[in-house]
């Protein structure tokens, strides 16, 4: 199979491998009793032996390299351009042998991105799949008291089906899968993300229920069956899981027959089992449930719900998921599933010593002494067959490559003994490395390779620099959403064209911005009032009763605060921070309501921008003028506020977009109500000649800007550091790449 110089590497492998045990080392040299003499000896035997018998044979000759990586992705990219370089040069069989799953299916991923398939025969753990996490979920939905994120991972998986028992089946199926997304989406986004205050909640099927009647009147948006939906949905959800809440609460020893079972018969109700039928990784776990059964049948101890958790746990970690199996150019496979096979070219990843040779997998009874007393296998014994496999995995191809490693968070780190004998052997040799010159300079030089028919190196990452097609460009524009065109083009395509957002966080701590949501409810409910919270402030602010007012605005913000105090009493640390601005604020209203009296707040509002755009926007406050009626429109910031420079020469627009909104403003401001000298002020605003000035050319640029997307102006990535810091989308928009 192999011609002359290609079994050279089968000479060199077994030059550097004799002895094969992994010995001391010191200075980078193997030492040690080793069969044909110490690692420098026999290099100089096989350089000397093979330019006698083969003076036309070099280095360049010997179809071995390596690549050692200073970080993960480069090694995943390194076997990416290998993999590919390869096939290019028409090779049919190729081996990937790896023990790593995490790198494997990253690899996976790129390799599929080009439309290489990757034939996986290594497979991976049962538990880790799909089919076996929405078991973890549901039991975590249990123990965590039906907790936001595990909740809504089991409500959304298509694995779990219960909208037939919620509609009675009087709808088509597509139509009831359809309404039971779209009442999840809006249970997760209005109830447990976007919900105000003193509505939001985060668990416990009792409180979201509670929650959802409170809300139910601000829900206008709803479609008028989807509270009674939802209310379903969690009476079901709430049914099915009491047998098992009933063993988790009861804190006492249970017999692993009852446990599976109310895991099973819930799995049942909620449609599980059957979603299993029509799945290959359902299936392997269905058959482990029947072999848990008969194992039951022979012992079934009692144990905590935790051990039971444990037992289920080892049960799935154990089985192995292989996908079906496709012929393929590539083959994903272990050190010993390549034992005895011969391909093209073979790689070899992850070569370090948690892999190679690895280490002795734990056992549930007896130590390795104890092993080797009763003639059991031990570790020894399996580092000595896995270290043949090696060698035997180092001659079946002509061509082999070595990937690691070597760098862990800019620590260096030591890769596999056997890579480092192989590397020292050949550094003996012929005086320098076997490093892979052409993979490291494709790697490094953050070439960006997708689907490529030729052999030719793609050019560098560029800045990117899309168009919107029509029927992307929205039809609203909103002051963040002006912000970020005005920001970034790409920023305002990927979020408002394309509609990506962040996955969201859902915290038990308060942040900036929910401080600051709270500050702006305090404030309408200060000056006119809340059905939940209580009635306005009635009284005209004057100096004589400054003291009432502050004492009722410090009362409303505890209240407001209440639920927050609750969940967490570093809160109180937030309250006692706005209680401090209280007496300021009260003073800054008694002056200002000298020419201004409040007139809304919290008012939606929106106006034409063109034929096929509007702007629209969410005002905290607008105040009339005692003498001429016109607006004052105020923006409540608890944070840092816009220069006044930013506002005037168009870099910070969201006042200006207020201005849009409302043709009568005469003044927009910004008015700090957070500040480290506890002092309430209006800072940047516009007025006069120059908010109309601002007003119109904020109008003719926003015009300008649409009229352009419409057009099929490109919208690129500016690369702006400041911006940059704050960005979502940098792993869209790749800037590391496209401005090394």
């Amino acid at each position: 199979r192999m011609s002359r110089k290609d079994g050279h590497v089968c000479i060199m492998a077994q030059g550097a491998m004799d002895g094969g045990a992994i010995m001391s080392r010191k200075d980078g040299i193997s030492q040690g009793a080793m069969d044909g003499g110490a690692i420098k000896q026999r290099a100089k035997k096989f350089s000397g032996g093979l330019s006698k018998k083969h003076s036309k044979i070099t280095s360049d000759d010997i179809p071995f390299s390596t690549f050692l990586a200073s970080n993960e992705e480069q090694q995943i990219r390194a076997v990416d351009y290998f993999v590919r370089l390869n096939i290019l040069n028409g090779k049919n069989n190729i081996a990937i042998i790896s023990e790593d799953r995490k790198l494997s299916r990253r690899l996976r991923a790129l390799l599929e991105r080009a439309n290489i398939q990757l034939q996986d025969k290594a497979g991976w753990s049962l538990a880790t799949t799909q089919a076996a996490t929405i078991i973890e979920r549901w039991l975590e939905c249990i123990e965590e008291d039906f907790s936001a994120y595990p909740f809504l991972d089991c409500l959304k998986s298509p694995f779990i089906n219960i909208q037939p028992i919620i509609n009675d089946n009087t709808a088509d199926d597509e139509s009831t899968e359809d309404n039971f997304k779209k009442n999840i989406y809006r249970f997760e986004h209005d109830l447990i993300f976007h919900a105000q205050t003193a509505m939001r909640v985060s668990s416990n099927i009792k409180q979201y229920k509670i929650k959802l009647k409170q809300r139910l009147h601000r829900l206008s948006h709803w479609p008028a069956n989807t509270y009674d939906d939802l209310i379903n949905t969690l009476n079901i959800i709430q049914k099915t899981a009491a047998p098992l809440t009933a063993l988790y609460t009861a804190e006492k020893s249970i017999p692993l027959s009852d446990f599976l079972d109310a895991l099973l018969h819930s799995l049942q109700q909620l449609g599980v089992i059957q979603a299993y039928q029509n799945d290959n990784a359902g299936l392997v776990l269905l058959k482990t449930f029947e072999s848990l059964k008969q194992s039951i049948n022979y012992s079934n101890p009692k144990l905590s719900w935790f051990d039971c958790r444990i037992w289920l746990g080892m049960a799935l970690e154990s089985q192995n998921f292989t996908p079906l199996s496709f012929d393929s150019r590539v083959q994903l496979m272990t050190l010993e599933q390549a034992s005895h096979l011969n391909f093209d070219c073979v790689i070899i990843a992850a070569t370090e010593a948690q892999h190679f040779p690895g280490s002795a997998k734990n056992q549930p009874f007896f130590n390795q002494a104890v092993r080797a007393s009763l003639g059991l296998k031990t570790w020894e014994e399996q580092r000595l067959q896995r270290h043949e496999c090696f060698n035997r995995a180092l001659l079946s191809a002509p061509e082999i490559l070595l990937t690691a490693c070597n760098f862990d968070h800019g620590e260096e780190k030591a890769v596999s003994p056997w890579l480092e004998l192989l590397i020292n052997f050949y550094q003996l040799s012929y005086n320098k490395k076997p490093d892979n010159l052409q993979l490291e300079q494709l790697v490094l030089s953050n070439s960006e390779c997708f689907v490529c028919d030729e052999a030719k190196v793609p050019d560098e990452s560029s800045q990117p620099a899309p168009t919107m097609p029509a029927v992307l460009i929205p039809k609203k524009v909103s002051a963040s959403a002006y912000q970020r065109i005005i920001n970034c083009p790409y920023q305002y395509f990927s979020a408002d064209g394309l509609q990506l957002t962040a996955l969201e966080e859902l915290t038990e701590e308060l942040k900036k911005s929910d401080y600051g949501e709270r500050i702006h409810l305090i404030l309408q409910c200060f000056h006119q009032g809340h059905k939940y919270y209580g009635k306005a402030f009635e009284q005209v602010l004057t100096e004589t009763n400054a003291k009432q007012a502050e004492h009722y605005l410090s009362e409303l913000s505890i209240k407001i605060f209440l639920s927050d105090l609750e969940d967490n009493i570093l809160h109180r640390s937030w309250l006692y921070r706005w209680q401090k601005h209280i007496p300021s604020y009260i003073n800054w209203q008694i002056k200002h309501q000298q020419d201004w009296s409040i007139f809304l707040s919290e008012k939606s509002l929106e106006a034409p921008l063109n034929e096929n755009t509007k702007i629209v926007g969410r005002l905290d406050r607008i105040d009339k003028n005692n003498k001429d009626n016109s607006h004052a429109i105020i923006d409540y910031k608890t944070g840092i506020t816009a220069r006044q420079e930013e506002i005037n020469t168009g870099e910070n627009v969201q006042l200006s977009l207020y201005a849009l909104l409302d043709d009568s403003a005469s003044e927009v401001s910004y008015l700090s109500v957070d500040s480290s000298y506890q002092k309430v002020e209006a800072k940047s605003s516009l007025s006069g000649e120059n908010l109309e000035i601002n007003r119109e050319h904020n109008k003719q640029r926003l015009i300008e800007l649409f009229m352009q997307m419409k057009n099929s102006a490109p919208m690129p990535a500016w690369g702006d550091a400041t911006v940059c810091r704050y960005c979502h989308f940098s792993g869209l928009c790749r800037k590391a790449e496209w401005e090394a």
